[in-house]
């Protein structure tokens, strides 16, 4: 979902990409939770240091784990002052799958 802001003097984009589990990961909730918990750890100091580090996108980087409403995700977000979203996007999708 795109949204643009009220504010003309602001121009930065955020992305925020969040990935849930599906009910059939729910059902086995505390060792699937346990797993979420130690992926989104496992990946959250290289998605900084790849996004934010190395490719410069901008100040805020971030990738975390969560659990809303017993359903785990793990999320990613940037904040760029002078990239447009659709290249966040990518970057992001690009660590993502060549995350192994």
């Amino acid at each position: 979902m795109e949204r643009d802001l009220k504010d003309d003097k602001n121009e930065s984009t955020c992305v925020l990409v969040v990935y849930q589990a599906t009910p059939n990961f729910v059902r086995e909730s505390n060792k699937k939770m346990l797993l979420n918990s130690l992926v989104s750890h496992w990946l959250e100091e290289p998605f900084f240091d790849d996004l934010r580090t190395k490719q410069q996108l901008g100040y805020v980087v971030a990738a975390r784990g969560d659990n809303k409403r017993q359903v785990p995700n793990i999320w990613f977000l940037v904040q760029s002052p002078q990239k447009c979203g659709e290249h966040i996007l990518g970057c992001i999708n690009k660590f993502i799958l060549s995350t192994r």
